[in-house]
């Protein structure tokens, strides 16, 4: 029996069991303004890379899915990740991607272009192009290609980044173009409707609705707090509602 082929970590898409559906957000990444860029940006913890897969399982939509590392900062490495990644979405397509050779140094935009008309044939709208985890200073090849891609971008295709960090003074002129969604931390921040169903899903027992407000404005709708303090309970088999007191150190 032929085996399946077996692809790096970095390009498999995490999955989450019972994650949070985050319908106001999706409504967001949605969008009403068409912009074929968005950009997710905020501290660790707040939920960005499970927004962004849970949103493609919601949606049941073809999605490629690049994971950021130290590793990229060579041009040929990433598009040779990113060309697996887009043949592990697409296996059927017939057709080689252009692969980043020595010659094309000189002139990265004429590969980049080259290179995102094949992965946009390939994929079929709706679809997602999904770089997450993306680092503080992105390379500027990096910030070079989004400009290229987002030149022959197709209707229905999408590139969602995920950051630490707000996009970079390089990309502003996207907005004013109506190029570039942001979200920001404070649309990841989970409001009380959210927290208080997350807080169900996360086997918290039933407190009273005062003490999830209280909750809730000490952490300022921060998802994993709530998991990591609903854990912490299960462990010691604590009265929440007992010893949650109003205090921020309790909490934390």
């Amino acid at each position: 029996m032929e085996s399946k082929t077996k692809y790096p970590v970095k390009i498999d898409r995490p999955v989450f069991e019972n994650a949070l559906e985050r319908k106001r957000l999706y409504d967001l990444l949605d969008g009403d303004g068409g912009e074929p860029l968005i950009w997710i940006c905020g501290p660790a913890g707040f939920g960005k890379t499970t927004l962004i897969s849970t949103y493609i399982s919601h949606k049941k939509i073809p999605a490629v899915w690049y994971q950021w590392d130290s590793g990229d900062k060579d041009p040929a490495t990433f598009y040779y990740y990113l060309g697996l990644a887009c043949q592990k979405e697409t296996p059927l397509k017939k057709g080689s991607i252009p692969t980043f050779t020595p010659e094309y140094a000189s002139d990265p935009d004429i590969f980049s272009q080259r290179f995102f008309e094949t992965v946009f044939e390939r994929l079929l709208p709706p679809a997602l192009i999904v770089f997450d985890n993306l680092i503080n200073d992105p390379e500027k090849y990096f910030l070079d290609l989004l400009h290229s891609a987002l030149s022959r971008i197709p209707p229905g295709l999408k590139i969602v980044v995920a950051s630490r960090s707000n996009p970079p003074p390089e990309l502003s002129i996207l907005t004013v173009r109506s190029q570039m969604k942001v979200i920001s931390v404070d649309d990841l921040r989970l409001d009380l409707e959210e927290f208080t169903q997350a807080a169900n899903l996360y086997g918290i027992p039933d407190v009273s609705e005062d003490t999830l407000r209280t909750i809730h404005h000490k952490m300022e709708g921060w998802v994993t707090g709530l998991a990591l303090m609903a854990e912490s309970y299960r462990r010691k088999e604590q009265d929440m509602e007992m010893s949650i007191g109003s205090g921020t150190q309790e909490i934390y």
